[in-house]
C-alpha cells in the first residue's frame, strides 16, 4: 500500500511556509537525463534479470529506519546501536534498487516500496551530520532522484524537507585535526555534493566542488596515489573506503580527476600484484587495535585485504569513462555474489552516457 502517514509531516512543512520552495525540488540531477528506462522492449541484458530478482527480494523486507545512526567509533560488535544501524543501512540499498527497478520495469510495487522507505526515513531519522554514521544513506538520495517525478507533491516535500535537515546537520559538523583530512571529510563532501544536487543548490554545489579540490590535495599524494588513510592506517581497506567516495565525487562533478585516478591506480597495482598481505600491521590508530580485539576480522593486524572490497570502486571507475576495464579487475566486479550486492551500481554503469 502506498504510504499515507506522511500527511502530518506535510502539514507541518506547509505551516512553516517552505512548501513552495520544496515543490520544485525534483531536479533529476544525478541520473542521466535521457529516457534510459525504455529498456523493457526486446531482450533485456542479464543484469536486469538480477536487478528484478534483487528488487523482489527487497520487497520482502520492511523498512528499519532509526532515529539516530551510530557505527563510527564502536568497537563492540554486539552493541545494540551498531547492530540496529547496520540493519538500517540496508534500507538505502533497497530504496535505490527498487527505484531503479520501477524505472526499468514500470511496476508500481517497486515505486511504492522505494517511496515507503524514503518517507519512513524522512519521518523517523534525525540527522546528526556525522560523516561516517550517515554515509551509507547515499542510496536514499540516488533513489529519490530516480523516482521524484512520479511522487506526489506531499511526498516530495516530506523527503526534501528531510534532505534539507540532513544537509543542515552536515554543515554544522565540526571536524577534528585528523578527520578534516581523512576519509571522514571525503565522505562528508560526497554527501554534501549529492544533497546540493537534489536540492538544486548550485551555489553550494560550486563551493563544495572547490572544497573537494582543496581536500584532494591533502588527502591524496598525487605522485604515489597513496591516501592519508593508507599512510596512517597501513591498510588498503581504508584507502579503498576513501576512494569509493572520491570516485562518486568525480562521477558527479568531474572534480579532482588526476588525484582520484592516481589513488585508483595505487589500489589497482596492489590488487594486480597480489600485494595484499599485512593489513593494519603498522597502523597508528588505537581504534584499529580495539576493533581487532573485539573480533572485527577486517582490522586484524597482518590480515589479507579482501579483493571483493575493491569491486564497487572498479564499477564506478568504469562508469561513463569509455575505457575498457582491466580483465582481471572486471572479473572481481562481476562474480555472482558481487553482482547481486552491487547490482544498482552495475545498472548505473550500463545506463550512464559515455564521456
Amino acid at each position: 500500500m502506498r504510504p499515507g502517514t506522511h500527511c502530518s509531516a506535510f502539514v507541518l512543512i506547509v505551516s512553516l511556509g517552505i512548501v513552495s520552495e520544496l515543490q520544485a525540488s525534483c531536479t533529476e540531477a544525478l541520473w542521466p537525463t535521457m529516457d534510459y528506462f525504455g529498456l523493457t522492449h526486446g531482450e533485456l541484458p542479464p543484469m536486469f534479470t538480477i536487478l528484478k530478482k534483487q528488487a523482489n527480494k527487497a520487497l520482502t523486507y520492511s523498512p528499519n529506519p532509526v532515529k539516530t545512526l551510530t557505527s563510527a567509533g564502536i568497537a563492540n560488535k554486539q552493541a545494540p546501536a551498531l547492530m540496529a544501524s547496520r540493519r538500517a543501512f540496508k534500507d538505502a540499498d533497497s530504496a535505490m534498487t527498487t527505484a531503479l527497478a520501477y524505472r526499468v520495469f514500470r511496476q508500481r510495487k517497486y515505486l511504492n516500496h522505494s517511496t515507503n522507505i524514503l518517507i519512513r526515513w524522512a519521518m523517523t531519522n534525525q540527522p546528526t551530520g556525522h560523516p561516517i554514521d550517515e554515509n551509507r544513506l547515499e542510496g536514499l538520495i540516488w533513489a529519490y532522484d530516480a523516482i521524484c517525478r512520479f511522487l506526489s507533491e506531499s511526498e516530495r516535500a516530506t523527503i526534501i524537507y528531510y534532505f534539507k535537515r540532513f544537509k543542515d546537520a552536515k554543515l554544522k559538523w565540526v571536524f577534528g585535526p585528523k578527520s578534516r583530512v581523512n576519509n571522514h571529510k571525503t565522505h562528508h563532501l560526497k554527501l554534501l555534493i549529492l544533497l546540493d544536487s537534489v536540492l538544486g543548490d548550485r551555489q553550494a554545489l560550486a563551493q563544495h566542488i572547490i572544497a573537494a579540490t582543496h581536500h584532494s590535495k591533502r588527502n591524496i599524494n598525487i605522485n604515489t596515489g597513496e591516501s592519508i588513510d593508507y599512510i596512517e592506517r597501513d591498510a588498503l581497506y581504508y584507502h579503498v573506503y576513501d576512494l569509493e567516495a572520491w570516485l562518486e565525487i568525480q562521477l558527479i562533478t568531474q572534480c579532482c580527476a588526476k588525484a582520484v585516478e592516481s589513488a585508483f591506480r595505487f589500489a589497482q597495482n596492489k590488487i594486480l600484484s597480489a600485494d595484499l598481505e599485512g593489513e593494519f600491521e603498522n597502523s597508528s590508530s588505537d581504534f584499529d587495535r580495539r576493533r581487532e580485539q573485539a573480533g572485527f576480522d577486517y582490522s586484524k593486524a597482518g590480515s589479507r585485504f579482501d579483493r571483493a572490497r575493491f569491486a564497487r570502486s572498479i564499477v564506478t571507475r568504469y562508469t561513463g569513462s569509455g575505457d575498457e576495464p582491466n580483465e582481471i579487475l572486471w572479473s572481481l566486479a562481476t562474480t555472482a555474489p558481487v553482482l547481486r550486492k552491487l547490482i544498482a551500481f552495475h545498472v548505473r554503469r550500463f545506463i550512464w552516457p559515455l564521456a
